[in-house]
């Protein structure tokens, strides 16, 4: 029983600390329609995220900040990762856009944003292969009742309005 309880003060604050940190711990929900409008009037944007994590894309190519950054060996499905400003120029997307957009998701806690037809989808957080987020509408598109396939990977299911045209999502 002592061994039990001397793991268990080990354990707690270990699963603590991971869950705390796959939750983003402030999301400025109110900021998400305003941005996602920005966001969706740059055609040349698809995909962006705020760089804070250890995978960063444009457009869904995987990217480095810093150009001599060696990683280590990449799996087969991934791309290798490419120097952000190479991406940025083959997108067609300025470098002053790119800084903007991504201290705004920083500093907004919607890390990962994604344009998929006339929806904004942000993710905002997520554990163990689920996701979390924000879903902005646009252009009076209608939401579908029970929800969408967003990729491969995950299928949204539509939560709580947050304001018009905003609502939390899960995947």
């Amino acid at each position: 029983m002592i061994h039990y309880l001397k793991l268990n003060r080990k354990i707690i604050p270990l699963i603590l600390l991971l869950i705390g940190g796959c939750f983003s711990s402030s999301v400025e929900e109110k900021e998400a329609k305003k941005l996602a409008e920005e966001l969706f009037e740059h055609t040349d944007i698809s995909e962006i995220d705020d760089c804070t994590r250890f995978q960063k894309y444009i457009n869904g190519i995987p990217i480095l900040i810093e150009k001599d950054t060696v990683r280590g060996d990449t799996s087969s499905y991934l791309s290798k990762p490419k120097y952000y400003k190479e991406v940025l120029a083959e997108e067609g997307i300025s470098e002053r856009d790119f800084e903007y957009f991504k201290r705004r998701l920083n500093e907004t806690g919607l890390r990962h944003y994604y344009k998929k037809g006339n929806f904004s989808v942000f993710v905002t957080g997520g554990m163990l292969g689920d996701i979390e987020g924000i879903l902005v509408v646009h252009r009076n598109d209608t939401i579908p009742q029970n929800g969408f396939r967003f990729n491969e990977h995950y299928y949204i299911s539509i939560g709580n309005e947050i304001e018009r045209d905003v609502y939390r999502i899960r995947g």
